[in-house]
């Protein structure tokens, strides 16, 4: 094979790992859907029938499922082997370009003065 082309299999492995992260986006896409579904029963004049009921129950169903996959995300990366960085984790961040952005500040405001 030539240098940087994947194989049949690992191109199988990386596609159903991507699925497996996207289970959460998935599950709140369709809450979404359900939202809307909800939305046009109670436009089209039908508040408290029993279809809302059942799309309100859908739309219950898959936030709780999307958080429940959410909250399960560091332990499938960790089971497939792959690093977890949460997008809220300070660390993640570069700290440089924070700083330096200060510091440009200061100096603008030291040049005005």
């Amino acid at each position: 094979m030539y240098r940087g082309m994947v194989s049949p299999a690992g191109l199988l492995a990386a596609l159903a790992r991507q699925c497996v992260f996207a289970m959460p986006a998935t599950a709140y896409l369709l809450a979404l859907w359900q939202l809307r579904q909800v939305a046009a029963l109670v436009a089209s004049g039908a508040p408290f029938e029993a279809a809302i009921v059942r799309a309100l129950r859908r739309l219950g169903f898959c936030l709780i499922g999307g958080a429940a996959l959410s909250l399960a995300m560091p332990t499938l990366h960790q089971l497939l082997g792959e690093a977890y960085r949460a997008l809220n984790e300070v660390d993640a961040l570069p700290r440089r370009s924070r700083t330096s952005a200060r510091i440009e500040a200061v100096r603008l405001r030291r040049k005005r003065d």
